[in-house]
């Protein structure tokens, strides 16, 4: 109803292919695509933020656990745990470069990349793990598997090992396991590293001024 009184005075008042009436469209436009673009970008900084506050304390929350059983050992085992699988702070940042401080800007990054670094040694552990432990894990295997070949080809009416023969698997059991930490590479660089990024992440992001900001533009409750 609007547009059609407007559309009716501009008819009545022989406006229709005045300058007046091309400004006036083109304002009108050009206010449309103003707004459409404004909208789009307070939504993806909403969301961005909102991406980036729940990252944030879903790894703070692995966190918690992962530390303690970290500092609690004296030869810590890194598990098989990813601080932050996904990382949307490089794709988000820039929108939110006018409402974050400085420090507090700091502070989200050295939070990802420390996270980053951990995970980082997470997975170099993982791939140490899997490239020396199968190949002694199949040599393993693989003994027992010729063994057993050997059996059944001398013996193909027997359904049992001789004591002799059992005895002997218990040895090669036995040798192999005395000598399997020798075999197995324990690396040093993942846990140093893993270390280095758990003690620069104590500080707690999502209850500081910087999470706080993230929360209230993500439109967060609670």
């Amino acid at each position: 109803m609007l547009f059609a009184s407007v559309y009716h005075f501009l008819v009545s008042n022989e406006l229709l292919n005045s300058g007046l009436l091309i400004a006036f469209v083109t304002l009108l436009v050009g206010s449309i695509a103003l707004y459409i673009y404004w909208k789009q970008h307070y939504d993806e900084k909403t969301n961005g933020a909102r991406v980036i506050y729940s990252e944030i304390t879903s790894a703070e929350n692995k966190l918690k656990g992962v530390r303690q059983k970290f500092f609690a050992d004296e030869h810590p085992v890194l598990e098989s745990i990813i601080l932050m699988p996904y990382e949307s702070w490089s794709k988000y940042k820039y929108l939110l470069k006018k409402d974050l401080k400085d420090p507090e800007w700091e502070l989200i990054e050295n939070f990802y990349n420390n996270c980053i670094a951990y995970d980082s040694a997470v997975r170099l552990n993982d791939s140490y793990f899997h490239n020396n432990t199968l190949p002694n894990f199949e040599t393993f295997s693989h003994y027992y598997r010729d063994m057993i070949q050997e059996f059944i080809k001398k013996n193909p009416a027997k359904e049992e090992f001789s004591k002799a023969d059992k005895n002997k698997a218990k040895h090669f059991q036995d040798v192999f396991l005395k000598n399997a930490g020798a075999m197995w590479y324990s690396p040093i660089k993942p846990i140093n590293d893993a270390r280095a990024a758990l003690v620069a992440l104590e500080s707690t992001v999502s209850l500081s001024t910087a999470g706080q900001k993230l929360k209230k533009i993500s439109k967060l409750k609670g």
